[in-house]
């Protein structure tokens, strides 16, 4: 409905109490629910993604049934299931967590008690 069809409803909708424009609106309710609870998802998919380390939030949501995980019965765990999927098929899209104990400057493992002598034996001292 256009902008003119409307304000050319308007004097009688006015005379009616407005019930044609709360039918009108109530016509466009459902598509407004369902866009808030997709971006309520998209959302959570974001923040979902990112707490589990993935290097880029495009590629791991082009991996996943968005329409699938919406309509699910439990739209949080289809969710999180969905990403532990990806992230086991996909393992190039999410960082690695550094090692404990990886000291960077000598390629060795180390702790970080004994930087002074990683950096004694780094430099041949």
């Amino acid at each position: 409905m256009t902008r003119e069809e409307i304000l050319q409803h308007l004097p009688d909708a006015a005379g009616e109490g407005l019930d044609w424009l709360a039918e009108t609106l109530s016509d466009y309710e459902p598509d407004w629910k369902q866009q808030a609870a997709r971006k309520g998802l998209e959302a959570k998919l974001s923040a979902q993604i990112q707490l589990a380390g993935g290097r880029s939030e495009k590629a791991v949501k082009a991996l996943m049934d968005l329409d699938g995980i919406q309509n699910a019965d439990d739209p949080d765990a289809a969710l999180l299931s969905a990403l532990e999927k990806v992230k086991a098929d996909n393992e190039y899209l999410f960082e690695k967590p550094i090692p404990a104990g990886y000291s960077a400057a000598t390629g060795t493992g180390g702790s970080s008690d004994d930087a002074d002598s990683a950096l004694r034996r780094a430099f041949g001292l």
